[in-house]
């Protein structure tokens, strides 16, 4: 890979990590970062990038992540203590919430 191409993928990391933390500052200003375990992830998916909260919740932990998607905000994480499952909220560009797709906690026991 070439220095031109590095830097091609770190001006599309930064740019995608920009308009994530605009997104997230207009649709969940509750939201503080400050109070929270933050990290950047890579999707494997798509390549873009996602903003992991306490963790992510990825190790079954009460985390979650979000990620930019079209022009909406997919908020994803544990539905735990209401139910064994994983559910996807989709945040649109005008502020609107809903419940996409719930699925099994492949972590949950039981």
């Amino acid at each position: 890979m070439k220095l031109d191409d590095h830097r091609d993928d770190d001006q599309r990391r930064d740019a995608d990590r920009l308009e994530l933390l605009d997104r997230l500052a207009d649709r969940m200003p509750d939201l503080d970062l400050d109070q929270h375990e933050i990290e950047w992830k890579t999707l494997p998916t798509d390549g873009s990038e996602a903003l992991l909260i306490d963790g992510g919740g990825i190790d079954g932990g009460s985390g979650y992540f979000i990620a930019n998607a079209g022009d909406d905000l997919h908020v994803i994480g544990s539905l735990a203590p209401l139910a064994p499952a994983v559910g996807c909220v989709v945040i649109d560009p005008n502020g609107g919430r809903r419940l996409a797709e719930v699925l099994p906690d492949p972590l949950a026991e039981g």
